[in-house]
């Protein structure tokens, strides 16, 4: 009886939901007959949200995506940013006022009113009037109430550095790190939260998470010894008809990378106007074993020996190879880099061999690269003490306001040699290659041999570079590698008396040694600090590099010879507005409005290629 009356329960409830189903759609029936929307009615009321999320998100600064973080050195000059910018749209179609929606955009924008007139009579139903608008230009658009007018915010990347450690700092595409530190670091500088544990050697003080806001990521790299490293390795290239090289300066003793040169350069602000080969260095390459056999030979000798042996005798009078054979000099010279088993945390991790016919595997000095090749030869010099080199100094968290820096627990020593091995192998590098005068370590070599690349046979020679300062107690290490793609002969002297790369080696050395004695601030304290205000001398520099960006074709369409416009009178926002559409490098003197120009106004442009505006105080 009682399954009996559950079930007729269930069934009067389904009855009573069925019929309710039918009144609810019997109700829409009627309300649809009645307004009779049409399919353009509709296509208008989903355009007009799709407007209203479009508007909300350019509203207001708080509200809109976090930017990406910046890049710093290790005193916090800015090597990557990113600013927030505007591009304004216009649906013609929903114009009510077509002259004042003229004028109104020819005042903010710097647009001439023909242009403009031109450009709203095209057939689109979108058009892009303008980019890379300020905060300020899209407030005056949106006070001056006017339909069809729609912004977008836009999220632009800026090296301010240029050329310089591009390399090293990378590039982003699409707001992705692609290369370089931009890539490697792509997590902790996109917008979201990422775990604190996918970063070895950072003390995150027990955070688990951060990220909520915008992350920074702070360098060792020094931006001074940087540039002086890649002006005097360009300069030395030039010189000796080498084609590419790269320079790694580092402290042995710690593992900081203060420098990262490499050897032709690209601008990554332009990055897709270079071929990917171009843009290969030898970082990204394998480097011939041979260019350290004589190291390795001298290793393997003292090795034999043990660590109670006699010292070397010099190789003037000593035997070819010191007796070794081959066997030998491969069993006790086979030098090799311990990784430490942890996610990359450098710009170049693990490059593939794209097909050079020198077999590789992590962690093998016999066919690595120039950081491998540098930290074994820091281990040499450390009295068997072996570090991992980095180039991450801290993290600035913009939520919690708070730089988080090296932590000291955090050990990256590996011990490769027995203590008194070590300090043999140390007294002997010292003795041998110390200079009285200068007191630094030195070792070079050079190579030439033919080799398969991508199925080709081509000639190379590199010379390799290894020095250190001071010899006694190494706080500099320099290792620098440089190719030339063909033998000799050399090419025509320039004139100019080109140095060996041991002369060039010890002259940049103490250069930069006596820079750093003057002052550079350690990793360890950097946590005390934290990032300045952004630099408005990089973002003006971004303005007038984005605005006087090339672009297809002109607006005008005319066909004739362009001419100068009328710049005089203009804030420099407007002058550069409105040279927009010239292919012209500007060069600006001074500050304040705009008092004259070169060119002058209306004068011819064919042939010009640069212009230079003076500015004046606008009392």
């Amino acid at each position: 009886m009682v399954r009996v009356t559950r079930k007729r329960q269930r069934t009067i409830r389904r009855v009573y939901g069925l019929c309710f189903l039918i009144f609810l759609s019997a109700a829409a029936g009627v309300g649809l007959y009645q307004l009779s929307p049409s399919l353009p009615d509709i296509g208008r009321i989903f355009r007009h949200a799709a407007d209203k999320i479009l508007d909300q998100s350019a509203d207001s600064m708080s509200a809109e995506p976090v930017l990406r973080g910046t890049v710093y050195d290790r005193n916090f000059k800015e090597l990557a940013v990113s600013y927030r910018l505007y591009s304004l749209y216009v649906r013609p179609s929903e114009i009510t006022n077509a002259r004042e929606v003229v004028r109104v955009l020819a005042d903010i924008t710097g647009q001439e009113e023909e242009v403009l007139h031109v450009r709203l009579n095209e057939a689109k139903s979108v058009i892009n009037v303008a980019r890379h608008l300020e905060q300020a230009q899209v407030d005056m658009i949106r006070n001056a109430r006017l339909s069809g007018l729609y912004v977008k915010p836009v999220e632009e990347r800026f090296y301010p550095q240029h050329a310089t450690a591009a390399g090293m700092v990378g590039f982003t595409g699409n707001g992705v790190g692609l290369s370089g530190v931009e890539g490697v670091f792509d997590m902790l500088l996109q917008a979201g939260e990422f775990p604190t544990d996918i970063i070895a050697g950072i003390d995150f003080s027990k955070k688990k998470v951060l990220g909520r806001s915008k992350v920074d990521v702070i360098l060792t790299i020094d931006l001074g010894m940087q540039k002086q490293v890649e002006q005097q390795l360009k300069e030395f290239l030039d010189k000796n008809g080498a084609a590419r090289g790269v320079a790694l300066l580092m402290q042995p003793r710690s593992g900081e990378v203060l420098a990262w040169a490499s050897q032709p350069s690209f601008n990554p602000n332009y990055y897709w106007r270079m071929p990917d080969a171009e843009r290969r260095n030898l970082f990204e390459e394998y480097l011939d074993p041979d260019l350290l056999r004589n190291l390795r030979v001298r290793v393997a000798a003292i090795r034999k020996k043990g660590d109670s042996g006699d010292f070397l005798l010099p190789e003037t009078v000593a035997k070819n190879d010191y007796g070794l054979t081959a066997e030998e000099v491969e069993k006790f010279g086979k030098l090799k880099y311990q990784h430490r088993g942890e996610s990359c945390s450098l710009p170049v991790c693990g490059p593939s061999p794209a097909g050079n016919d020198i077999p590789w595997e992590p962690g093998n000095i016999d066919a690595g690269n120039p950081v491998e090749w540098a930290a074994t030869a820091a281990g040499l010099l450390n009295g068997g003490w072996q570090v991992s080199p980095y180039i991450l100094a801290g993290v600035y968290d913009h939520g919690s306001g708070r730089v988080y820096g090296r932590s000291d627990s955090y050990e990256l020593r590996d011990r490769v040699l027995s203590p008194a091995m070590g300090i043999r192998v140390r007294h002997d590098l010292a003795s041998t290659f110390s200079e009285d005068q200068d007191r630094m370590i030195l070792l070079t070599d050079s190579m030439a041999k033919m080799r398969t690349n991508q199925g080709k046979s081509e000639h190379v020679m590199q010379e390799v570079l290894l020095s250190a300062i001071p010899a006694k107690s190494p706080e500099m290490l320099l290792f620098m590698v440089t190719q030339r793609d063909d033998l000799y002969p050399f090419p025509q002297d320039t004139g100019q008396h080109a140095l060996s790369i041991g002369d060039f080696g010890k002259k940049l050395l103490a250069s930069l040694y006596s820079e750093k004695q003057a002052g550079s601030t350690p990793a360890q304290i950097l946590a005390a600090r934290v990032p300045d205000a952004p630099d408005m001398a990089n973002y003006n520099q971004f303005l007038i590099s984005s605005r006087i960006d090339f672009q297809e074709g002109s607006s005008r369409g005319t066909g004739s010879v362009a001419v100068m416009p009328q710049l005089v009178g203009l804030s420099l926002r407007k002058g550069l507005q409105r040279l927009n559409d010239y292919k012209l490098e500007v060069k600006v003197q001074g500050s304040g409005q705009i008092v004259s120009q070169i060119p002058g106004p209306g004068e011819s442009l064919q042939g010009i290629g640069e212009c230079v505006l003076t500015l004046g105080s606008e009392i």
